[in-house]
C-alpha cells in the first residue's frame, strides 16, 4: 500500500540454495516458494504508475536523511524502476537507511550481500543484517535466518535456533513460518518429534493458504500422522494445494485416488472445491 513515505518496499533476492523451505512430502522435501515480497504494483485496474514520478520524490526525501525513502528508492535501483537498474547505488542507499535502524532496509541489505548483488557475497554479512532487522520482528527476517540457521550458511547450523526463529513468525501468522516449523516437528529437527502439533502447524498454514502446507497436512491424512488416517481428506487437501498452484500434489493425489472408491473421490472433489482460504478444513468427510 502507498501512503506517502510511508510506502515501503520489501523484496528477496535468493539464491536457490536459500530459498529452499523445508517440507514434508509424500516423496522426501521439495523446494517451496521464496519468501513473500511487498513489491510495487499500480493501483487498481487500468492505472500506470509514474515510477519517474516516485523516484523524483523518493530522491528529496532521501537526500533529506529520510530512511524510508532511501529504502524506498533502493529498491527502485535494484529493480530499474523509474531508473537504469544500478545494484551499487542501491546497496549505497540500503545501507544508509539501515544504519539509521530501518528494519525494511536492514533486510533488504542483508538480501543484496546474500546474493552478491552491488556487494561481494557475504553470507555472514546477511545473517548479521538478518539478525538486526529481525531484532525488530520482521517476518521476512526472521524467515530469511530460521533458513540460514537450517543450512549453516554465514552461521554455525542449528536447528533449535532455526525452529525458535519459525516459531516467533508462526505466532505472528506467518503461514511460511507455520509451515516449515510444523516440518521440524514432523522430523525432530530443533525441537522434539511431534505428530500431532506438526499437524496442527499445517493447518494453520494451510488454512492461511499456503499451498505447500495444504499438500503437507494431506500427507498427514494419507498416512495418519496426527490425525486420524482419513483419504477423502487427503485427497481434498491435495486437491486444494493443486488449485493453489502446487503442481506436485497431483501425484500425490493420483495415487491416494487408486485406494478409493468413486463415491469418496466425487465427495472429496466438492469439499475441495467449496473451500476458500481463511475458512476451516474439513476433519470430516
Amino acid at each position: 500500500m502507498r501512503r506517502g513515505l510511508k510506502w515501503f518496499c520489501v523484496f528477496t533476492a535468493c539464491v536457490s540454495l536459500i530459498c529452499r523451505i523445508i517440507t514434508i512430502m509424500h516423496h522426501g522435501q521439495t523446494v517451496a516458494q521464496p519468501i513473500n515480497t511487498e513489491n510495487i504494483k499500480p493501483q487498481g485496474q487500468g492505472v500506470t504508475r509514474d515510477y519517474g514520478q516516485d523516484v523524483a520524490k523518493f530522491t528529496i526525501a532521501a537526500d533529506q536523511g529520510n530512511a524510508q525513502a532511501q529504502n524506498n528508492l533502493a529498491f527502485m535501483y535494484s529493480q530499474g524502476l523509474g531508473v537504469t537498474r544500478d545494484y551499487g547505488q542501491a546497496v549505497a542507499l540500503f545501507r544508509k537507511a539501515a544504519d539509521q535502524g530501518n528494519a525494511n532496509a536492514q533486510y533488504n541489505l542483508g538480501a543484496m550481500y546474500l546474493q552478491g548483488l552491488g556487494v561481494t557475497q557475504d553470507y555472514g554479512q546477511a545473517a548479521a543484517l538478518y539478525q538486526k532487522a529481525a531484532d525488530q520482528g520482521m517476518v521476512n527476517a526472521l524467515n530469511a535466518l530460521a533458513i540460514l540457521y537450517y543450512q549453516g550458511l554465514g552461521v554455525t547450523r542449528d536447528y533449535g535456533q532455526a525452529a525458535a526463529l519459525y516459531r516467533k513468525a508462526a505466532d505472528q501468522g506467518d503461514a511460511q513460518a507455520q509451515n516449515n516449523l510444523a516440518y521440524m516437528y514432523a522430523t525432530g529437527q530443533g525441537v522434539a518429534q511431534d505428530y500431532d502439533q506438526a499437524a496442527a502447524l499445517y493447518r494453520k498454514s494451510a488454512i492461511n493458504g499456503f499451498a505447500q502446507a495444504q499438500s503437507n497436512l494431506g500427507f498427514m491424512y494419507e498416512k495418519g500422522q496426527g490425525v486420524a488416517q482419513n483419504y477423502e481428506l487427503a485427497y481434498m487437501l491435495f486437491s486444494i494445494a493443486v488449485n493453489n498452484g502446487f503442481n506436485q500434489a497431483v501425484g500425490y493425489r493420483n495415487t491416494i485416488a487408486k485406494t478409493m472408491t468413486a463415491a469418496q473421490i466425487s465427495e472429496a472433489q466438492k469439499l475441495a472445491s467449496s473451500w476458500k482460504v481463511g475458512t476451516p478444513l474439513s476433519t470430516t468427510p
